[in-house]
């Protein structure tokens, strides 16, 4: 932390040094040293009274710290002169990666680099740990020679597998340079150039074939800069404006500190499309964890009185994370307005309500740090498509919609019907798709499913006349293709037969789920229950009579096929040879529950072997060891591993791997869901409360590994990337709590509020493109918005309300 305690005594000694200067005016306080803000401080009310430092640095375009700056002072302006200036950074890249060397104790692996123009910021290197965790080396740039002087250095840390990693070099003159990796710990290698002919040390011997890097690098020209403070806005502008500006703040990267002012200045920031990310995701990582995009601004929510709006132009946010401050690149402008603080969202976000305010501030924190964190105009592929539906179909942020159904409606498919599963590759990345039919059937499923929900809350007849026919199509490769007409789909025997040498089939990547499993046809089921609504309020009841026909026998065989009467329980799969593999599989069990197979005694007994039967540990743990999710299987998994544990990511022990043992957070989402349908909302607020508690925690299950308590994020767990899923916990109140359902011919409710909550509700929920207000408790509802004020009262069965 020495840069923060350089920083305090910088601010202390104003008075102390010619070279020092001060420019206020009672909302902000900007100390200039030798020409470089070092310290700028705020205070909403005007009065001078100014808090902890917001930012130790603001310059414009890659500024060397080379030369005497020259600071002007007229009134409540300061014109910074002769500085290096940079407008646009160049990347030099050599990072076509094939093979790669292992970094062992005791050797040094070295690369010669050289660039003749501009300043050098930065060197990238993606690193292999070869799918372990907890691996970690150090980092050295040496100037001109093998051993000569380091001018840069980096101790890395829990490096995740194929993490690209940066060392920050300031901005360093051109020349020759030596980037060297040593002193591993676990696994960890270099990966090597497959386009650069030449060579690399090791331990100084020089070595065919060259190590992949790319260099950050910016041309520079003299320059000046003007800082203007206006009422409660601090303006930064450079001659001709075409560059982009940089925000250095204190930031501890490591450790778990997020709202202690005097060492994070900001808590969360939130952009003009919607978008919001806590400053959590940024801890114990190196760069930018999301891609963070504006149009115009973002607002940056203060950990202590003050609030931020930074009016920046159109940008994506590029962060470094140092060990003690964090390097922010923004937009072709800089202007900072200072308000007082508060914990306001944008007047479009939804908000969940009930009668108890702390409960109501964890359960929106959990909502927007996961479902809105994720870029509003990124994509995922087909097996996400289920889950992004309903965490977000039924509000509107800036463009997502709009989006999404450009998304939906574009998603490519065979001649047959078979649904693309990797946006325009037809299967899974992996393995090999020349060798193997990487495809994930469930992915036809969730286009149908998603296209329906999409259609049932924007109510965009437009867009279901304009589509159905490509649904009807994908749907038609489920039922003829996939047997699917006889009440389950089944795989084909060739990579997805559900031995442990065939291949993975859904999102559950690294086990061979295929054959007759159940968890395809909890899917296959939701699809066609959508479709069939869709298909009759279209007029094509025919159609829709052999949909809802296909649920009836769906319904049958899934409990007929998958429930095992002695464990008490629903398995995963009976591969091509009639062998059942089961091994506990949480997830399968809890969605199952969630979507409305089984019943309440098939339920309890779920449940019963959740909560106190042993796992794998030799512990009733399912619920204890991670807390924030269940254990996503209670038997050891690893015997049944895709190709046998040889493919890309071998067999993992139990409990060390998120698919083995592991947890991953949006699996409690349906856990509340089920929990609402079958145990009552009583059960289910006992649970959400444990899984809020441990969201309150000071990590709030982000960033880097380790979390609080020792999990390795991303790999033993999965909490925030690349899981957009997790949205599922927030919207679990919605599907839960307040027991809401789209249909084809309106809203149904069933709500399960718990007894402490007395009702619960959302404002901003958008339905038919209009804004609603909806607060239900067990026994009526009320929605008021666009024109409506109606109370309806809810029967034990539960209530359809139509809004048009």
């Amino acid at each position: 932390m020495k840069k923060l305690f350089i920083l305090a005594l910088a601010a202390l000694a104003v008075s102390a040094s010619a070279d020092i200067t001060k420019l206020e005016n009672g909302y902000f306080s900007v100390i200039i040293d030798k020409g470089y803000i070092v310290d700028v401080r705020t205070d909403s009310s005007g009065k001078g009274n100014y808090g902890y430092t917001v930012a130790t640095g603001i310059y414009p375009g890659l500024v060397a710290d080379q030369g005497q700056r020259e600071a002007v002072i007229s009134g409540t302006s300061a014109t910074i002169k002769n500085i290096d200036l940079s407008g646009v950074e160049r990347i030099i890249s050599h990072m076509e990666k094939r093979g790669n060397v292992g970094l062992k104790k005791g050797t040094v692996l070295s690369q010669e680099i050289s660039f003749d123009s501009g300043l050098l910021t930065g060197i990238e290197m993606d690193i292999p740990t070869y799918i372990t965790v907890g691996s970690g080396a150090t980092l050295r740039l040496r100037k001109g020679s093998i051993d000569g002087p380091v001018v840069a250095a980096r101790s890395i840390e829990n490096i995740g597998d194929n993490s690209r990693e940066l060392l920050a070099c300031g901005a360093l003159e051109p020349g020759t340079y030596f980037i060297e990796m040593s002193e591993p710990v676990g696994n960890v290698g270099w990966y090597l150039d497959s386009k650069t002919e030449g060579f690399h040390y090791e331990n100084g011997k020089k070595t065919a074939g060259t190590f992949a890097y790319q260099l950050r690098v910016g041309e520079t020209v003299k320059s000046e800069f003007k800082v203007t403070l206006k009422g409660n806005k601090m303006i930064c502008s450079v001659p001709g404006g075409d560059c982009s500006w940089h925000m250095e703040t204190i930031f501890p990267k490591d450790g778990y500190i997020i709202s202690n002012p005097k060492f994070v200045p900001f808590y969360r920031f939130i952009s003009d499309m919607g978008q919001y990310l806590p400053i959590a995701y940024f801890k114990r990582v190196s760069s930018t964890p999301l891609s963070f995009t504006a149009e115009e601004y973002f607002d940056a929510m203060g950990n202590d009185r003050d609030d931020f709006r930074f009016t920046t132009g159109t940008f994506t946010l590029d962060t470094k994370q140092l060990e003690d401050h964090m390097i922010m690149t923004l937009g072709k402008k800089f202007e900072m307005t200072v308000v007082p603080h508060s914990e306001k969202v944008p007047d479009y976000y939804p908000v969940f309500f009930t009668a108890d305010k702390d409960f109501d501030k964890s359960m929106n924190d959990i909502f927007y740090s996961f479902a809105y964190a994720w870029p509003s105009l990124s994509g995922v592929s087909g097996d996400w498509y289920e889950w992004m539906s309903l965490i977000h179909f039924w509000h509107s942020r800036p463009f997502f919609l709009a989006h999404w159904k450009s998304l939906i409606g574009g998603a490519r498919m065979t001649d047959e019907g078979s649904v693309y599963t990797w946006g325009n590759r037809l299967g899974w990345p992996f393995p090999d798709n020349d060798v193997y039919d990487t495809r994930h059937f469930v992915v036809n499923a969730f286009e149908i499913s998603s296209f329906c929900r999409m259609w049932e809350w924007t109510r965009d007849d437009d867009f279901l006349k304009e589509n159905i026919g490509r649904i009807e199509k994908a749907a038609e490769f489920l039922l003829k293709d996939l047997h699917g007409e006889d009440g389950l789909i089944v795989m084909p025997d060739k990579d997805h037969g559900g031995t442990k040498y065939d291949i993975a089939s859904n999102y559950w990547d690294d086990l061979p789920f295929g054959g007759t499993s159940a968890y395809e046809n909890i899917y296959f089921k939701v699809a066609m229950e959508h479709l069939a609504g869709a298909e009759r309020y279209l007029g094509n009841n025919d159609k829709a009579a052999g949909y809802e026909a296909v649920v009836k026998r769906c319904m049958e065989r899934f409990e007929k096929t998958f429930w095992d009467e002695k464990k008490g329980r629903y398995i995963g799969c009976i591969d091509k040879n009639g062998e059942v593999h089961d091994y506990g599989f949480t997830y399968v069990n809890m969605e199952a529950l969630a979507y409305g197979c089984g019943d309440e005694a098939k339920a309890k007994r779920i449940y019963d072997w959740m909560e106190n039967g042993v796992t794998a540990s030799g512990k009733a743990d399912t619920y204890s060891a991670f807390v924030f999710a269940p254990r996503a299987n209670t038997e050891d998994a690893s015997e049944w591993w895709y190709m046998n544990g040889t493919g890309e990511i071998p067999r993992q022990q139990y409990g060390m791997h998120l698919e083995n043992g592991g947890a991953i957070l949006y699996t409690s989402g349906f856990d509340i869901i089920a929990r609402c349908r079958y145990l009552g909302g009583d059960n289910a607020y006992k649970r959400l409360s444990e899984i809020l508690d441990r969201f309150n925690e000071d990590d709030k299950l982000c960033g880097g590994s380790p979390l609080m308590h020792g999990e390795v994020n991303g790999w033993q767990v999965g909490t925030d990337l690349p899981f957009p899923e997790s949205g599922m916990v927030g919207a679990s109140f919605i599907y839960g709590i307040m027991g809401m359902e789209s249909r084809h011919d309106g809203i149904y409710f069933r709500p399960h509020v718990p007894t402490r909550l007395r009702h619960a509700g959302v404002k901003n929920l958008t339905y038919g493109g209009k804004k609603y207000t909806i607060n239900v408790t067990n026994r009526r509802v009320n929605i008021t918005g666009s024109g409506v004020n109606k109370t309806v009262n809810i029967p034990p069965e539960g209530v359809l309300v139509k809004l048009r």
